[in-house]
């Protein structure tokens, strides 16, 4: 809605019009640097050994950050980060996604508590991230894992 504001000469301004500059003064609403979402993507303990996959959709966002929190317990819990780009309506669990994991973040996999930041938006262009947690704990099943996600543009 624009309004309109009159001076005492009778002028008529628009709402927001800045008469030194000769211009309209605008403000953003939803401005990008203030677009972020962040969240926990799990939280496990002692979890069965098993292979497991958690989905990020990267729809609306370039850069993304990954908090690992991994104890093996008896064995070992390891994790990878694999991409999709795969964007015709699929669901995340039916799409073909190929392991990124040292191309975003310098190793094959992770298998210790680390801070995984995609500074070089490798995953910018993905639809969806699937971080990938292999638990084998020799069936003590006590492994544990967090993993914490922001998405950013």
């Amino acid at each position: 809605m624009t309004t309109t504001l009159v001076s005492n000469a009778g002028e008529l301004f628009i709402s927001g019009y800045v008469l030194a500059s000769n211009s309209i003064r605008i403000n953003e609403i939803d401005p990008l640097d203030q677009k972020y979402l962040s969240y926990t993507l799990v939280d496990v303990t002692d979890g069965p050994d098993d292979t497991y996959y958690y989905y990020v959709d990267m729809a609306g966002f370039r850069k993304s950050a990954y908090q690992l929190i991994l104890s093996g317990g008896s064995g070992t819990c390891t994790v990878t980060i694999e991409m999709s780009v795969q964007d015709d309506g699929t669901a995340p669990a039916s799409c073909t996604f190929m392991d990124i994991t040292n191309d975003a973040f310098g190793s094959a996999s992770f298998t210790a508590s680390d801070l995984l930041v995609d500074t070089a938006e490798v995953l910018a262009g993905a639809k969806y991230v699937r971080v990938k947690v292999v638990a084998a704990t020799a069936a003590a099943d006590d492994a544990d894992w967090t993993i914490f996600t922001k998405l950013w543009w």
